[in-house]
This record gives C-alpha cells, structure tokens and sequence, in this order.
C-alpha cells in the first residue's frame, strides 16, 4: 500500500548552493538574516551609537571600510567668510605711532596730518606771542588744541577736527611734535641777539673787556635802554634800545605767515598794530641770554629754554606790565608798543621786507 512510511521518508538529494541558509547575493542586494529575538533587541537599542560596528563594503550602505593601519586626517580650518573680517577705518587721520605707542616724527604722520600740524604752529605761535611765550603745561594743551581745532577747519576737514574736539588724546599725543618746533621757533630770537650783541654792545672783541662790560649790562639791565652820544643810557626811553626793534623786525614782524598777518585780530578783538607785550619780555630776555654767554669773556652757547630763562622773561614781563598800568603817564605803555611796532615796521623797509601798511580798522566807516 502507498505506506506512511513511504510519505515520511523521502530519498536523499544532493545540496544545491541554491538552497543555503543564508544565500550567496550579488553586491547590489542584502544577505538575509536571522530575526533577532526581543532581548537582542533591547541591548541592541542601549548600545551606544559609536559602538555600532562599521558596515562591510559589500552592505547596501555604500559606505568604505575603514583602513586600521590608515593616519587620521588632519583637520581643516574653517575658512573665515569676508563678511566676518572687521572693517578697515580710514587711515587718512589715524596716528602713525612707534613701538612704544608715541607720536615721535611728523613725516610718519598721513600727509593731511602733517598739512593741520604745519598750518597750526603759525596759529599757536600767535597766541603765545600775544599772551605769554612760556606757558604753562594746561595753557599750552589749550593753545594746541585751539589751534589744531583752527587749522583743521581751515583745511575743510571736519570730521578731524570733530576728533579733536571729542578725544583730547590726539592733541596730547601731537604735543610734543608741536612743542619742538615751538622752541624752535622762540630759539631764533635768541640767535638773532647772540649775532647782534657784537655790533650793539661791542662785546666779544677783548675778553676782559667784554666780562666787565657784560656784567655792568646784565646788572642794571642797560640793554634794554638806548643810550646818547657819550653811550650812556637814556633812562625814560626804557625798551627803545635798537636791537630789541631789530629782534622784533627780523622774527616777528618779517615773518607774515607767523604773526603779522593776525596782529590785528588776536583774541577776535581789533587792535591798534603794536607790538604784544610777551613779544617784547621775549626780545628782551634773548638779549639777557646772548649777554649771558660772553660772561666769561668769550661766548659759550647755551639752552634758550624755559629752564633756562623763563624767569628772567617773566620779569621783563612784569616790568612792562607795570608801565601799562603807570598812571603817572597815562597810555605810557601802548604808546611804547605802537613806538615799537612803528619802528620794527619802518626799519624792515630797509631790509627789503614785504609787509601789509598798518591800517587803523578801527577807524574806518561801516
């Protein structure tokens, strides 16, 4: 009969590679797998992301297999986007400083830089001549400021001098640029009297000669007097020595881009065209230290600076301060500064000096 036995059991067949368990795929398909049970499937949702195991080139996630002898690669910097670099600032008023953090030479400076500072020091040397030629720190900072302020304007440059006027530092770091060129400038009056002294005073020629006459001079302050035929000393003509007129000819009143130019207008009032007080303490104490140096018989240059001087300048200051407020005369001391002015103006014409004719404004019709 067609048995059970016969059902049950089947002749043995050979094993094609067909009928595998896990069959042989090309590289575009997946192998099959087994199911994983539910605990496989629990410690497989705990296990860490980075511990997953790196798939096989042959899998369908296309990804390559990590070489373990291969050297990691190196780290590429981001590049920086050009919107994120800061934005460059214009340079045409920024100060060029040294590696110390100072302002130490003009020509480093942007050329508008430079052309403010130029047009400035005739700006403050003006002020100085008409208020005091040695100033203090704070008023010296003042008439810097005032006249960089000034000058910058003149130049139409507006924004630079808004900076000055809101960073008192830029005028504090040009300072001692300006400074520098300011001593300069008050250095030529004592040059001037140390190439005059010979001529006016007859000092140099004998060495003991010229050691007591400096010293009779610079005692009684004779220099300061003109003196008559028989070379005595006019006393009511204090001030009217020639070599001061001469001084004041030659680095005041020559000197149009300097002074002359506001002689009329400084401090915004009108003036009469005399010659300021400081001006005149100035001539004269370059006079004292051009005497000064042939003390010893033979001339030995020294510092014209306010160390140096500034107190024998501060007292012909006082002095004709005190003959401004002489009431014995009246006027004495403005007449002397017209005189003065009068005669620095006439005896340039000799020299070849262009100047403006002294025009009283004052006077005239509106």
């Amino acid at each position: 009969m067609y048995g059970k036995g016969k059902a049950a059991v089947r002749p043995p067949q050979k094993e094609t590679p067909a009928v595998k368990e896990v069959i042989e795929l090309s590289d575009n398909e997946a192998p099959a797998t087994k199911t994983p049970t539910a605990k496989q499937r629990k410690a497989m949702s705990e296990r860490p992301a980075w511990s997953q195991p790196i798939p096989h080139s042959g899998e369908a996630s296309g990804k390559v297999k990590a070489d373990p002898d291969a050297q990691p690669s190196p780290v590429k910097p981001e590049a920086t986007p050009a919107s994120a670099s800061p934005p460059v600032a214009d340079d045409k008023f920024a100060l060029v400083r040294d590696a110390r953090g100072k302002v130490t030479k003009l020509t480093d400076q942007p050329v508008r830089i430079q052309k403010v500072v130029q047009d400035a020091l005739p700006i403050i040397w003006t002020k100085m001549v008409c208020y005091d030629v040695f100033p203090e720190t704070l008023e010296m900072l003042v008439f810097i400021q005032e006249g960089l302020s000034e000058a910058a304007l003149n130049n139409a440059y507006d924004d630079f001098a808004g900076s000055l006027a809101s960073d008192p530092n830029i005028s504090q770091d040009l300072a001692p640029l300006i400074k520098t060129r300011l001593a300069i400038m008050r250095t030529r009056f004592k040059t001037s009297a140390a190439l005059k002294v010979g001529t006016w005073f007859g000092v140099g020629t004998d060495n003991q000669k010229t050691r007591e006459l400096v010293e009779g001079m610079l005692h009684l302050h004779d220099y300061i007097y003109p003196v008559d035929h028989n070379k005595r000393p006019i006393d009511n003509k204090p001030y009217e020595h020639p070599i001061l007129v001469s001084i004041l000819r030659d680095e005041l009143i020559s000197r149009p881009n300097d002074f002359h130019g506001n002689i009329y207008t400084y401090d915004g009032s009108i003036v009469f065209p005399r010659i300021p007080v400081p001006a005149l303490a100035l001539a004269s104490a370059a006079v004292y230290a051009a005497l000064t140096e042939y003390s010893t018989g033979t001339r030995v240059n020294a510092e014209f600076s306010q160390a140096t001087c500034g107190d024998i300048y501060k007292k012909h200051a006082l002095t004709l301060d005190l003959i401004h407020k002489n009431t014995v005369v009246p006027m004495a001391g403005s007449k002397l500064m017209r005189k003065l002015y009068d005669a620095a103006m006439g005896s340039n014409d000799e020299h070849g000096g262009i100047t403006a004719i002294p025009i009283r404004f004052d006077a005239m019709e509106g």
